[in-house]
């Protein structure tokens, strides 16, 4: 019997150890490409996040810890909306030939039906090409024609109509944090320092530029950690939860200071 279990949640600590390396070595002679999804991978709320119980609050976090960074930020296509994997039901609903091909070759070597259809909804790439989910309309509004590939379900709520006007959406934390990198040089050109902050799921760093020094912190996992992070004098630019508890992060909990230059130092 197969058993196939797909763990969701991403490796903090080694998220944060290879991120860091990339920041550190191309530093002074290079630019970094930042980025966390592509046409070739999952759904990053579905896969580094959870997509269930803090879908926002994942799509979030995980934003705000890549986006601040020294380099150029990336969106894929739908990550601004919080964009998930799709359900998938039936091997024909996937449309990729690798991933077809995947099947027969689990298929012959004994893989069982189901065990290799759990696989596929976790690790195909058809889930970073379906339709971008416009509205709740024909199509998630991306056509008037039948697509290539299904349409996600969720597109009924999960869909740009639904969130241009709301102040606590995924789409407006991404234009927040575009605001922020448009108008605040220290978050474009800061040198980039990683913090450890006692907890392995939180990914803190500071970025500093002259006379300015901003701090940004994101616990990427499911559960809340007490971690007094208010530095003194600190004031808050941007945050995906509206109540702030200076003692604690709670789950996927994403907060951006500006600080004074001896916060956090050594």
């Amino acid at each position: 019997m197969w058993n196939v279990e797909v763990q969701n949640g991403v490796n903090a600590p080694e998220l944060k150890k290879v991120l860091s390396k990339w920041q550190e070595k191309v530093n002074g002679v290079g630019w970094n490409a930042l980025f966390i999804g592509n046409h070739d991978k999952p759904r990053v709320v579905s896969t580094w996040g959870n997509d269930h119980s803090h879908w926002r609050e994942s799509a979030t976090a995980l934003a705000c810890m890549y986006f601040f960074m020294q380099g150029t930020p990336f969106i894929y296509q739908g990550q601004e909306i919080g964009m998930s994997n799709a359900p998938f039901e039936e091997l024909d609903h996937f449309d990729d030939v690798h991933t077809h091909n995947l099947y027969f070759h689990k298929k012959e070597t004994g893989m069982e039906h189901d065990a290799i259809m759990t696989l596929l909804r976790a690790t195909s790439r058809d889930h970073s090409r379906t339709p971008m989910q416009w509205s709740n309309g024909p199509h998630a509004g991306f056509s008037t024609a039948l697509p290539w590939i299904g349409v996600n379900p969720n597109y009924q709520w999960l869909n740009v109509e639904a969130q241009e006007n709301d102040p606590h959406s995924v789409l407006s934390f991404y234009k927040q944090m575009i605001w922020l990198r448009k108008n605040m040089d220290v978050l474009v050109y800061g040198e980039y320092q990683l913090l450890e902050l006692g907890h392995d799921a939180v990914f803190a760093y500071t970025r500093e530029y002259g006379d300015d020094k901003v701090l940004i912190v994101t616990n990427l996992g499911q559960h809340a950690c007490l971690c007094d992070i208010d530095p003194e004098d600190a004031t808050l630019l941007l945050a995906n939860y509206q109540n702030i508890d200076p003692a604690q992060l709670l789950p996927y909990e994403a907060r951006v200071y500006k600080i004074p230059k001896e916060s956090f130092v050594g």
